[in-house]
C-alpha cells in the first residue's frame, strides 16, 4: 500500500513531470510532421533538413537568451515549466512559415536560371 501526498510540492512535481513528458513526446512528433510536409512541398531531402535545423537552432538560441535574461539580468529564480514547450511550438510554427515563404521566393527567382550549370538559360 502506498502513501498519497498532496500539497503545493506534490502539485509542482506532477506539473514538472507532465511538462517533461509532453516536451519529450510533442517535440519529436512536431519535427517529424514538419519534416514530412517540407519534404512533400520541396521535393527534396537535404533542403527540408537544413530548414528544420535552422528552426531548431533558433529555438535553442531563444531559450538560452531568455534564460540569461530572466535568471541573470532580471534575477528570476527560474521559468515556468510550460515555457520550453510553448516556445518550441510557436518558434517552429513561425520559423517554418518564414522558411517556406523564403524557399518559395528563391524558387521564383531561380525560375530563369539554370541552377545546375550556373548560367542564364533564358
Amino acid at each position: 500500500m502506498g502513501a498519497l501526498v498532496g500539497g503545493t510540492t506534490a502539485e509542482t512535481l506532477d506539473t514538472q513531470r507532465a511538462a517533461d513528458r509532453d516536451l519529450t513526446t510533442v517535440v519529436p512528433i512536431v519535427l517529424l510532421v514538419v519534416l514530412a510536409v517540407l519534404i512533400l512541398l520541396l521535393r527534396s531531402l537535404i533542403a527540408p533538413i537544413l530548414l528544420l535545423a535552422t528552426v531548431v537552432l533558433s529555438y535553442f538560441a531563444a531559450l538560452g537568451a531568455s534564460n540569461l535574461l530572466f535568471e541573470h539580468v532580471l534575477d528570476f529564480a527560474g521559468v515556468d515549466w510550460s515555457i520550453p514547450l510553448m516556445g518550441f511550438v510557436f518558434l517552429v510554427a513561425l520559423g517554418i512559415d518564414y522558411n517556406i515563404f523564403l524557399m518559395h521566393r528563391v524558387k521564383e527567382e531561380t525560375g530563369g536560371w539554370a541552377t545546375n550549370a550556373g548560367s542564364w538559360k533564358g
